[in-house]
């Protein structure tokens, strides 16, 4: 036992299972006793109902009964306040189709419908159709109610036979009535939101009003018999009515089940979690000692491994300055003695070729060294943001640009808006992108070069754009990569180091860069800028 309560979801699960069943009762509990009170309104209802209608009934019935004895014992042949009175009465009784007289001297009294009347007498005709009922009550000497028959209009039917004598007078009424009219008008009121139906103890239906639920429990319905003639009974069943059912039902009943069923599992579920944060508990108290004991041996390797790195850095920083003073002063003095030589004028053709060629390649040398300690200062430089103007910095960077190379270009300077960022590291973009516009615009004096910005919703997207040979936009990725070059080195020359120092400034500005071009359309490199205005940034290296 003890093995199965270690297990953890058993205490859970006994917790909720006790808590459900708890619920269960409860809610059987309310049910019944709903369930009951329901079934006490139904009764209360059916009792009524069935009260009222014996008594209407009686009361109709007591109505004939009188009619049968005035004409067993009056003669009708004087009108008196009687008959009127008993006229007025039979009026409001709603489905008397007929009424007929007959008794031993052959005398015949007639009434049908709404004209009523204790002094006619039927015709030859009318006579021939009450003879059969008056064939079936001779003999009677009780009153008595035959089983109902359906008429043209689908409508229950019943004879009601009421014999009558007084001394030498006697005779026999007829009564023709119209079920569902005379329960119709007796039940209007009765029974709100229930279905009533009325039938006879053979079964035969008289009466129904109202549709009844598809299903509902026993209990809500009900059904009782009254004694409207002597061995005579009718049943009244009362069944609620879709709306009345529906009201019926205690959805709160219902909630208490889900609520509770919901808080069982609730109290499982608490329990549980309850359990499993002990256990996480300990075990966040374990991985936290562990985490400590990690955390002391990553600093020390990461400070073991800084060390290595700022060493590192130093040495790198120190063969970077050799390339930039050692290694420049031996070729400032190549170029110089090979400048000596070329102002000699005893070099032959092929002499002055060489020099040319070593002057070339000095030259190629000296451009080499710049782009790399370029490509290392941008890598490792500190930036400063600050307010630019992008239009006046792009002409200066024309400017110089013009000047050094000598070139013809025809550039144009549009509208640029200012920017936050460094102004040295953007002089060094607008030189790297302008000089690669410089060195591939087209040729032959119709070399075109512009420098421009456009916006895009909310973003601003400046631009170099040349119209050179241009190149396949399928490698347009790859021109930003370092020592990665559009065209042969034969052509222009380079290393291949100015598109990606650009790149790498945009990205220090939190921007991206990008080409876009065609063959033979030339080429267009833009780029958008992202750095917060006055931030110090630097970035890891």
């Amino acid at each position: 036992m003890q093995r199965i309560l270690r297990h953890p979801v058993a205490v859970p699960l006994l917790m909720s299972s006790i808590a459900a069943a708890v619920v269960v009762a409860m809610w059987l509990a309310l049910r019944h006793d709903h369930q009951t009170k329901i079934a006490n309104v139904t009764e209360s209802t059916s009792y009524a109902t069935r009260s009222e209608l014996a008594r209407r009934l009686g009361a109709q019935f007591r109505a004939l009964r009188d009619l049968s004895e005035f004409w067993a014992t009056y003669d009708q042949s004087q009108p008196s306040q009687r008959a009127t009175d008993l006229l007025t009465e039979l009026s409001q009784i709603e489905g008397l189709d007929l009424i007929a007289w007959s008794d031993a001297s052959g005398t015949r009294f007639f009434a049908r419908g709404a004209n009523l009347a204790l002094d006619r007498e039927p015709t030859s005709a009318e006579w021939e159709t009450m003879r059969p009922y008056f064939d079936e009550a001779r003999g009677r000497s009780t009153q008595a109610m035959t089983d109902p028959e359906r008429d043209a209009d689908g409508h229950s039917v019943y004879r009601l036979y009421i014999p009558a004598r007084r001394e030498e007078h006697g005779g026999v009424l007829v009564a023709l009535i119209d079920a569902n009219e005379q329960l119709g008008t007796l039940l209007l009121d009765e029974a709100p939101g229930y279905q009533l139906r009325v039938s006879c103890c053979g079964g035969a239906e008289l009466y129904r009003r109202g549709g009844a639920a598809a299903v509902v429990p026993e209990a809500w319905a009900r059904e009782g018999w009254i004694e409207p003639s002597p061995i005579t009974l009718w049943r009244v069943e009362h069944r609620p009515t879709a709306a009345l059912a529906a009201d019926f039902r205690s959805w709160a009943v219902d909630a208490v089940l889900i609520v509770g069923l919901a808080m069982a599992l609730l109290i499982g579920a608490v329990v549980y979690e309850g359990k499993q944060a002990r256990i996480r508990a300990v075990a966040a108290s374990t991985a936290k000692q562990r985490v400590r004991a990690l955390n002391f041996e990553l600093e020390a390797r990461v400070e073991t491994r800084t060390r290595d790195l700022n060493e590192a850095l130093a040495d790198l920083n120190t063969i970077s300055l050799s390339v930039s003073h050692d290694l420049r002063s031996p070729l400032n003095a190549a170029s110089l003695l090979t400048h000596g030589l070329r102002q000699q004028s005893t070099h032959d053709q092929k002499t002055a070729e060489c020099l040319d060629r070593i002057t070339a390649n000095i030259e190629r040398m000296a451009t080499i060294m710049d782009r790399l300690l370029g490509f290392s200062r941008v890598s490792s430089f500190e930036y400063r943001i600050e307010q630019v103007d992008m239009r006046t910095l792009a002409e200066q960077v024309v400017e110089e640009q013009s000047s050094e190379l000598g070139s013809q270009a025809q550039i144009t300077v549009g509208d640029l808006p200012m920017a936050d960022a460094d102004r040295t590291m953007i002089h060094i973009l607008f030189t790297n992108l302008l000089g690669n516009a410089l060195k591939h615009a087209r040729n032959g004096g119709g070399e075109r070069i512009e420098i421009g910005c456009t916006e895009r919703g909310d973003e601003r997207i400046y631009f170099v754009r040349d119209n050179g040979p241009g190149f396949d936009q399928d490698v347009a990725a790859e021109l930003f990569k370092p020592k990665q070059q559009l065209r042969k080195s034969s052509e222009r020359g380079g290393l291949g180091l100015g598109l990606a120092i650009a790149a790498r400034i945009v990205e220090r500005h939190g921007g991206k860069i990008w080409a876009q071009s065609q063959p033979g359309e030339g080429a267009s490199f833009l780029f958008t800028l992202r750095a917060s205005r006055g931030a110090n940034t630097q970035d890891e290296k």
